[in-house]
């Protein structure tokens, strides 16, 4: 998704290939666990180094993404859109998964929306607008120019 072969900024200030310089990173240490340490660095230390730790909890930004929405001026776009088309009410625990908790509800995602956008997330419109749910049962019963009914083979 975001191995460009010029340098971008809309996940997070990454060089030109970053898939292939990753390679090298990994490929030029002893451990993998160091390589991997590197790795997440080019990916999540936003900074250009300028932290010599990477620390979740405090470089988080809130966002409607429970995720981050990362850096710069698309991270903006991504909020708004999180906000208006999409549905993603997931949180973590640091029970079931590796992180640390952060509750993240729909309720908790509309307050947020609301103040920061001025907008109410709607949930169904992504599967409504895309045909998400029930298309072969829309697809049963289309009726055609001819009056003839279209048909899902079944």
């Amino acid at each position: 998704m975001g191995d460009y072969p010029y340098p971008t900024d809309f996940l997070a200030p990454l060089p030109g290939c970053p898939v292939n310089l990753a390679y090298k990173m990994m490929a030029r240490v002893s451990s993998k666990v160091e390589g991997l340490t590197e790795v997440t660095a080019l990916v999540y230390n936003s900074t250009n180094g300028t932290l010599t730790c990477l620390d979740p909890d405090t470089e988080y930004i809130e966002c409607a993404d429970p995720t981050g929405c990362g850096l710069g001026p698309d991270s903006l776009a991504w909020d708004y859109q999180v906000c208006t088309e999409l549905s993603l009410p997931a949180g973590s625990n640091n029970k079931t998964d590796m992180f640390s908790p952060l509750p993240w509800t729909s309720e908790m995602i509309s307050t947020y929306c609301q103040k920061k956008w001025g907008v109410v997330p709607q949930p169904n419109w992504a599967p409504i607008q895309l045909w998400g749910k029930g298309v072969r049962r829309c697809l049963t019963n289309t009726g055609g120019t001819s009056g003839q009914r279209w048909s899902s083979p079944s």
